[in-house]
């Protein structure tokens, strides 16, 4: 994993902890899917999640199909923001 991917995470990690009130750790955000399921993410929560993501990556995810995988897999989420990013060069590359 490469300094902006750990970066990534690492933001990932506090919205998640933001939204959900509970410190989540990077074990919790393990590989694989299921995270909605282990980290018993509701429907209320998980679009607040989404809305934080857009605006702490200034990203738009329009697909809600796309929001709904990247709240089930970590990677899924990093993997969307850094290609948006190389895309748009909008959050990564700013300084």
């Amino acid at each position: 994993m490469n300094q902006k991917q750990k970066e990534i995470k690492e933001e990932l990690r506090k919205i998640f902890t933001e939204v959900l009130k509970r410190e989540v750790t990077e074990e919790q955000l393990a590989a694989g899917s299921g995270l909605t399921d282990r980290l018993h993410i509701d429907s209320l929560m998980g679009l607040q999640i989404i809305v934080k993501i857009e605006q702490r990556f200034n990203v738009i995810i329009e697909d809600d199909n796309l929001a709904i995988k990247m709240l089930d897999s970590i990677e899924r989420a990093m993997e969307f923001i850094q290609k948006y990013d190389e895309e748009n060069s909008v959050f990564l590359n700013r300084g």
